[in-house]
């Protein structure tokens, strides 16, 4: 996705975030098939966990990347980094906005990530 002068790349505004917050490089990035194969082979989950709840498990992961997809970079970037747990500080930071403006662009993206999702979704 060409990115216009001025704008970051969502992806590297959340890897941004990512670093701060770990300390870490930005892991390379993996294919959608290896990511849910990791997620479902992830020690951390039980060993006894029921197959079918893995496969909506990843189904619901997969709606929900689309639908970032769908939103607008800016709105698909605010949630992203504040969910990845940087602070509204942080946030306005990687965004070059005032941390004041945040929780209203949280709380807009919120609601449009929730029109997206529930569109989206069959009934």
């Amino acid at each position: 996705m060409k990115v216009a002068a001025g704008e970051r790349d969502l992806g590297s505004l959340c890897a941004c975030g990512d670093q701060r917050r770990r300390g870490l490089a930005a892991p390379p990035r993996a294919g959608t098939a290896q990511r849910e194969t990791a997620h479902a082979l992830d020690p951390a989950r039980p060993a006894f966990a029921n197959p079918e709840r893995l496969v909506v498990e990843a189904e619901q992961r997969r709606e929900v990347r689309r639908a970032l997809n769908r939103l607008p970079q800016r709105t698909a970037a605010v949630l992203m980094l504040r969910h990845s747990g940087l602070s509204y500080a942080e946030v306005a930071t990687a965004l070059g906005i005032k941390v004041g403006n945040v929780g209203t662009l949280l709380r807009r993206a919120e609601e449009a990530m929730r029109k997206e999702v529930n569109r989206a979704t069959p009934e």
